[in-house]
């Protein structure tokens, strides 16, 4: 009988963590919402969350409205603990965590690597606050050309030159 896939789950007791740093003011983005975070005073933030205009089906009479409030969620990792508890605090950072490395992987995939490649990439891997691995520039224009066929790329070359 085949194995079902591995999914990452929640462990039960959080182990205690080695530092404790004061968490971001971040921004969120789904593909159908919008959310929106501004931290405001300490912990307090207002988040603002938008169902988006090209939102279709039970939602679609929703569409373009926003909601916002303020939460205080604590203004580091102590107060959100005490707040929620580490369980709860931990729980959250596995959950992002697992989405940042499934973004980490999806682009893997499109960018073909070989699984050596991947788990290379995947040892390499570190957090940051600012969410994902940006590409700069030049590679994000290595990559459509490398998409476009001989001709494609000459004449958008051409384009680029005024047409010469």
């Amino acid at each position: 009988m085949p194995q079902a896939p591995a999914v990452a789950r929640r462990p039960v007791a959080a182990p205690k963590p080695a530092a404790r740093a004061t968490p971001p003011a971040s921004r969120a983005a789904k593909e159908e919402d919008r959310e929106e975070n501004s931290n405001t005073q300490g912990g307090v933030m207002t988040v603002t969350a938008t169902i988006s205009k090209e939102a279709g089906g039970d939602r679609a009479k929703f569409a373009g409205k926003s909601a916002t409030a303020t939460y205080d969620f604590g203004a580091n990792l102590d107060e959100a603990v005490e707040k929620f508890t580490e369980n709860v605090v931990f729980g959250v950072f596995i959950d992002q965590a697992v989405i940042r490395l499934q973004a980490l992987l999806r682009r893997a995939i499109e960018d073909e690597l070989t699984q050596k490649e991947i788990d290379e990439k995947v040892a390499a891997w570190q957090m940051t606050v600012g969410g994902r691995e940006r590409k700069s520039a030049a590679e994000k224009v290595n990559d459509l050309l490398g998409k476009m066929t001989d001709e494609q790329r000459k004449a958008l070359l051409a384009s680029l030159r005024g047409g010469k």
